[in-house]
C-alpha cells in the first residue's frame, strides 16, 4: 500500500462547488481508497492504496468524482514520499521571509514540455514564480506589496491549465496529518 495525497482543485472555494469532507470520504472509499484523511476543508485528500499507476488513479477518481457532484474536479495525486522529498530539499532557502511573506507550491498534472525562463515575477512585483522540479512549482508572494494578485493567471498562462497550488503550510499539514 502507498501512501498519496491528492490535491482537489476548485472545490469549496468563494461558496462555489460546496462539497462535505464527509461526502469526500465516502466517496474516496467507494472507490476502493483506505486510511482516508482530509486536510483543512479545501479538497486535500490522505489515503492508502495499492494501485501504483497515479495517471489512471487520478483519472478514475475525477470521473468518479464528477459522476457523483455532478461538475468537473480536477485531481491531482503524488506520493507522500515525493511530497516530502521535495520539503526536505528547502526550495525556498533562498527567500528572506517576513510576516507577509507566503510560500506557494503548485502541482502539475505533468511536466510542462519545455522549461520557462524563471524566475517570472507579477508587474506589481508582489509574486514570483521561483522554479519547478518537473512537475511542481513554488513560489512566494509579499503580501506587503498587493493583498490580491491573480496568482493562478501567471501560472497558468506559464503552466497551463492542469495545476493546483497550496500554500506551503497546508502542503506540510497534509504531510504532518495523522
Amino acid at each position: 500500500m502507498t501512501t498519496y495525497a491528492a490535491f482537489l482543485r476548485g472545490i469549496n472555494v468563494g461558496g462555489h462547488h460546496i462539497i462535505s469532507m464527509s461526502d469526500l470520504r465516502r466517496e474516496f472509499s467507494k472507490f476502493g481508497m483506505q486510511e482516508i484523511k482530509t486536510i483543512l476543508n479545501s479538497g486535500n485528500v490522505r489515503f492508502k492504496t495499492g494501485e501504483k499507476n497515479i495517471p489512471r488513479l487520478q483519472s478514475g477518481i475525477q470521473t468518479h468524482l464528477e459522476a457523483v457532484f455532478g461538475f468537473p474536479i480536477p485531481v491531482i495525486i503524488r506520493t507522500m514520499n515525493h511530497i516530502s522529498a521535495l520539503i526536505d530539499k528547502n526550495p525556498f532557502s533562498t527567500v528572506k521571509a517576513t510576516s507577509d511573506t507566503r510560500f506557494y507550491l503548485s502541482f502539475l498534472k505533468r511536466a510542462p514540455r519545455e522549461s520557462p525562463a524563471l524566475p517570472i515575477t507579477s508587474e506589481d512585483g508582489a509574486y514570483t514564480i521561483l522554479s519547478h522540479n518537473g512537475a511542481e512549482v513554488f513560489s512566494v508572494m509579499d503580501k506587503a506589496l498587493c493583498t490580491t494578485p491573480n496568482v493562478m493567471a501567471l501560472l497558468e498562462k506559464t503552466f497551463g491549465s492542469e495545476i493546483t497550488t497550496r500554500k506551503l503550510d497546508t502542503v506540510i499539514k497534509v504531510i504532518n496529518f495523522k
